[in-house]
């Protein structure tokens, strides 16, 4: 019997700090969580109309650390080389099949269980075989339970989120992290601009009852005052658009405040000193550009 599989997607909420220049690269791997996680498969079969061995799998946090979606299974080798990975989500540089995990709060929290994805290896012979795999993801900067009093979650590096009391209906576990300049690379604007300095905030998905406010570094002083706009990013077009999310320059103009009402990227740019254009966008849904003096919204 065929094994129908299911797709889960999750969403990540990222902050950018402005840039006069921008960087464009290629994803970055995560941290090696192997020790971290225990891969908890399910048994074997065989379809012999499609000559597939599959199995159904799911990924348990073993650890008292916060991982981060998506959190990447890789397989290494195979006792049979006639044996092939026949779904991979992705492949690496190197020619690794990846299985990619995620889950609807962009968080595997510890003792968690992910969602079940199907491994299927091509498998003419219906040979036994054996494999190796390595597991990364990406383990946040920060890591705080935030309850329904509310409190401030900062980082080492200047970022921090202010929530007031009343705000949550829930205690929730807040992740501040960090996104590698090159995976801010594969992820442009709309309208071709450079994406900057990048922080993750989770769960994704977190909503409020009144706003809450973030701080932004800033790579380069602006005039104190200024309103810059919020860009958020799109998983389904995979790039950054307009979010109508504004912060200000604050008095030192070495960063920039604002206030939202949920988790879903942030972030801003700087497409060119001289237009005096900017955005600020996010990795998964929010932000919004001026240009000028006009301010565009959602």
């Amino acid at each position: 019997m065929r094994s129908k599989q299911k797709r889960h997607w999750g969403v990540r909420v990222f902050l950018l700090a402005a840039l006069v220049l921008c960087c464009v690269a290629v994803a970055s791997a995560g941290t090696v969580v192997t020790t971290n996680v225990r891969l908890n498969t399910g048994r074997l079969m065989y379809d012999r109309q499609t000559q597939e061995s599959y199995f159904t799998a799911s990924l348990t946090n073993t650890s008292s650390t916060v991982l981060m979606a998506p959190i990447k299974v890789m397989i290494g080798s195979i006792s049979n080389g006639t044996v092939k990975v026949s779904n991979a989500d992705e492949i690496t540089p190197d020619g690794r099949p990846v299985f990619e995990y995620t889950t609807a709060t962009g968080q595997l929290l510890p003792g968690q269980t992910s969602p079940e994805k199907t491994f299927k290896f091509l498998n003419p012979q219906a040979l036994r075989f054996t494999y190796t795999k390595s597991v990364e993801a990406f383990v946040p900067e920060t890591v705080q339970l935030v309850g329904i009093n509310g409190g401030t979650v900062a980082t080492p590096g200047g970022v921090t989120l202010t929530v007031p009391p009343g705000s949550m209906a829930a205690p929730s576990t807040i992740t501040v992290n960090a996104v590698p300049p090159e995976i801010l690379a594969t992820q442009p604007a709309v309208d071709n601009s450079k994406i900057g300095n990048a922080v993750d905030f989770g769960p994704s998905g977190q909503t409020f009852t009144s706003p809450v406010s973030i701080t932004i570094p800033l790579s380069s002083p602006e005039t104190p005052g200024t309103t810059m706009p919020l860009y958020l990013y799109d998983e389904t077009i995979k790039m950054y658009k307009d979010s109508g999310f504004t912060c200000t320059v604050n008095a030192d103009g070495k960063s920039c405040t604002g206030q939202v009402t949920h988790f879903i990227p942030y972030g801003t740019a700087k497409l060119s000193v001289a237009r005096n254009y900017w955005q600020f966008g996010t990795h998964h849904s929010f932000g919004c550009r001026s240009f000028g003096n006009h301010l565009k919204s959602l």
